[in-house]
Formats: structure tokens, C-alpha cells, sequence
């Protein structure tokens, strides 16, 4: 875990290096994203780690697996009725959020799905990249995920969640 009072990243031993691997990034990516932008929606925050975890550098080259585990969850989810609208999940403060993820991970396999979507396009990357750069100039007080949405993504919200869940399935 990481602990942005104390500024340290956590772990235990893993099964193996390359888990352990996996852990170090994904909780060096909380500390980086804390320190350039304070508190971040977790949404936000947990699916960029989730993202970049699954990550392997080949000399210059940069590779992002996919996390079968999640990406099985998100599908089931979306089939029997089971996930968090985006309309509702963009807006879930820490607390909620981590309410939402009681039940087997949907929340952490929720926000890698999204992520993973979004980078996965230009329109997405694009609008990534206007979330982090409104929650850099407004501050997480003032931040709000869906009207970076509604202004940036085209068809809004609404338009988003149909393609990603047409993405998904």
C-alpha cells in the first residue's frame, strides 16, 4: 500500500519477482500521482496503477498486458447486471468506492477496465490526459470527473459508457 501521510510505499514478499514487480509499480504510481496532483478520484488513481502494473520495458519499448483476471470480472459484471454504472462510479469518494469493491474486487477490476479502455484509443488518451491536467490546475476539491467528461468526451457520459461497455463485452 501507500501511505501518503507517511510518503512510503509498502509491500510484503510475493509468490514470485515479477508480482512483486507488479506491486512496487503499482504503488510507486500512487506516490507518483499523489505527489503531482493530491488526492486523485480512486477510480483514477487505482486504474492507472492497475494499468501500469501489467507493465514490461523492452529496451525503448513498452509493453501493457492486459489483466485477464480483471478484465473476466468486468465482463461477468456487465452480463448478469452486476457493475456500478459510470454515471455513479466516476463520482465515488474513497470511502464509497471502497464499499463498491467489497464484493470480489469489482471496484479495482472497474477502474483497470476503464483505464485500459481509454488508453487503448486517442479520443481516450486525449481525455485522460484533460482530467489530469483539470485536476492539476483546479485541485481535487473542485475536480469532478463527469464534467471533464461531459466537456471533453464526445456524446458525454452517456456515450462513453456504451462504448466502453460495447468494448468490453
Amino acid at each position: 500500500y501507500y501511505s501518503p501521510e507517511r510518503n512510503e510505499a509498502v509491500t510484503w514478499q510475493q509468490r514470485g519477482f515479477d508480482q512483486m514487480l507488479e506491486v512496487i509499480t503499482h504503488e510507486a504510481n500512487h506516490a507518483l500521482m499523489h505527489h503531482a496532483f493530491g488526492r486523485v478520484p480512486p477510480w483514477l488513481n487505482e486504474g492507472l496503477s492497475e494499468y501500469f502494473e501489467r507493465m514490461e520495458v523492452y529496451g525503448l519499448a513498452v509493453v501493457i498486458h492486459p489483466n485477464p483476471g480483471w478484465d473476466e470480472l468486468v465482463k461477468s459484471k456487465l452480463r448478469t447486471g452486476g457493475i456500478t454504472p459510470l454515471s455513479e462510479y466516476i463520482g465515488l469518494n474513497q470511502r464509497d468506492w471502497q464499499r463498491h469493491n467489497l464484493s470480489g474486487n469489482r471496484s479495482y477490476a472497474q477502474a483497470w477496465s476503464l483505464v485500459y479502455f481509454l488508453m487503448s484509443s486517442p479520443e481516450g488518451t486525449r481525455l485522460l490526459g484533460r482530467m489530469l491536467d483539470t485536476l492539476s490546475r483546479v485541485g481535487p476539491e473542485e475536480f469532478s470527473g463527469t464534467a471533464v467528461i461531459e466537456a471533453n468526451y464526445e456524446g458525454g457520459l452517456a456515450a462513453l459508457e456504451t462504448a466502453w461497455r460495447a468494448w468490453t463485452l
